[in-house]
């Protein structure tokens, strides 16, 4: 009979239990022996030698001496071929090691620090997969914070289907258990900022495709454009234009094509026109290595009159040195005012002293203004080699007009070129008042 299904071993009751005078009966005993053997075999040895048949309910559980570490599936205190099922909380007191895949349908409690390791070196690995198992557009896997016990206050990181094989990470932040958007990356590459998002600190923006900001943003600080990086606007028509870059020169653009300005640490390049516009336009000079109080220059309008003016190093305490006055288009008259005297090229003696003014020479309307009459005076004769001499020949240079060459540039504008109209030459001249006084008066 052995066990009786309730874990009762049963002796065999044929002949059982014998009494005194009982003769011995060999069927008996096999019985009794057999249903022994039976029994002794469905029980488990602690030595390992049998394989349970079916499921062993432990109601007091299973406790092992063995204090091993499991290093891999056949190390350890419990070993098995198949899964294992817990209908309770499961503790590990130390390292939780998992080869495979790890599926957790609630929440996961840690009470110390989890480090997921992926065990296969290599140049990129992954030890965490977020996976959600539908496959529509919208849906996430998402990776939540919570900073502290309350459940109103955390914030998550979203990898959203995009729907068109592309997939989004999207961060989030939380407060009053409200999660609102702040930065999307898109699976093209493009980062945006959700409207009212504000970056704090040295942001660096580099651009791979392309980086798009919608809405007003505020930045606390200083942003910083990675280098040839442009922070660009898109004009009516929706082309991009280059407002402000940093070119690999480490010069500051401002503006693209022909009418960008560069500022570099040394030299500033107009390529265009440059235009100061205000009720009273100001152009200040100050060069730092002159000495006090002579460093300061300054060019002004006033009404209708341009000025140059000598400053002290606190930009007053101005002089006027020169106001040129005009009407309409054309300078009605100029007004000089210089204290000290004027010298022009490089005459004998210099300067002569405030009020005064030097010259190598002196011409009237292009005709030098000389003394060959004395000499005719005094000598009887004109020298007019030398007098020719003193007139110098007349370089004219050549003239040019702007032609477009029919093609046309980066931005759509013509380009031109310039062709000559005339050639430059050399006017060769004589001292014509002088030779006329030769063959009027001394001939």
């Amino acid at each position: 009979m052995s066990y009786n299904g309730s874990g009762t071993f049963a002796i065999n009751s044929t002949g059982q239990p014998v009494v005194a005078g009982t003769v011995i009966s060999s069927t008996v005993f096999n019985s009794l022996t057999a249903d022994l053997g039976t029994g002794l075999s469905t029980a488990i040895t602690k030595d390992g030698q049998t394989t349970t048949t079916a499921r062993v309910p432990f109601a007091a559980g299973i406790n092992s001496t063995l204090t091993t570490d499991a290093t891999s599936t056949t190390t350890g205190s419990i070993i098995t071929a198949g899964g294992i099922s817990t209908q309770k909380a499961l503790f590990v007191g130390t390292t939780a090691n998992i080869a495979g895949a790890a599926t957790l349908s609630s929440t996961l409690g840690v009470a110390g620090v989890t480090t997921l390791t992926n065990t296969s070196a290599g140049a990129a690995t992954t030890p965490l997969i977020l996976r959600n198992a539908s496959g529509t557009a919208s849906t996430e896997s998402v990776l939540q914070f919570n900073p502290s016990a309350s459940t109103a206050r955390y914030a998550e990181i979203a990898s959203q289907n995009d729907g068109a094989n592309t997939t989004s990470l999207i961060f989030r932040g939380g407060s009053g258990g409200t999660l609102t958007t702040g930065i999307t990356v898109s699976g093209l590459g493009v980062v945006t900022l959700s409207s009212g998002a504000t970056i704090a600190g040295d942001p660096i923006m580099t651009r791979g495709a392309a980086e798009t900001i919608t809405g007003g943003k505020t930045f606390s600080t200083t942003p910083i454009l990675a280098n040839n990086v442009p922070l660009d606007a898109k004009e009516t028509g929706g082309t991009n234009r280059d407002v402000l870059r940093m070119n690999t020169s480490n010069v500051l653009v401002l503006g693209e094509g022909t009418n960008a300005l560069s500022i570099a640490a040394s030299t500033t390049t107009f390529t265009a026109a440059a235009i100061l516009a205000s009720t009273a336009p100001q152009l200040d000079f100050n060069d730092t290595n002159s000495t006090s109080n002579e460093r300061y220059w300054r060019f002004s309008t006033s009404g209708s009159s341009f000025n140059l003016d000598l400053c002290n190093d606190a930009g007053s305490g101005q002089s006027n040195q020169l106001t040129i006055t005009r009407v309409g288009s054309t300078s009605s008259s100029s007004t000089v005012n210089i204290t000290g005297s004027v010298t022009i090229g490089a005459p004998t003696g210099g300067a002569m002293g405030n009020g005064t003014l030097n010259a190598t020479a002196v011409y009237d309307d292009g005709t030098l203004l000389t003394c060959y009459i004395v000499e005719a005076w005094k000598y009887g004769a004109i020298d007019l080699a030398k007098w020719d001499a003193l007139t110098p020949n007349r370089e004219h240079p050549a003239t040019y007009e702007t032609v477009e060459t029919g093609e046309v540039d980066a931005d759509d504008k013509p380009v031109t070129e310039q062709r000559v109209v005339t050639e430059a030459y050399t006017e060769v001249r004589e001292h014509a008042p002088a030779r006329g006084f030769v063959i009027q008066c001394l001939c």
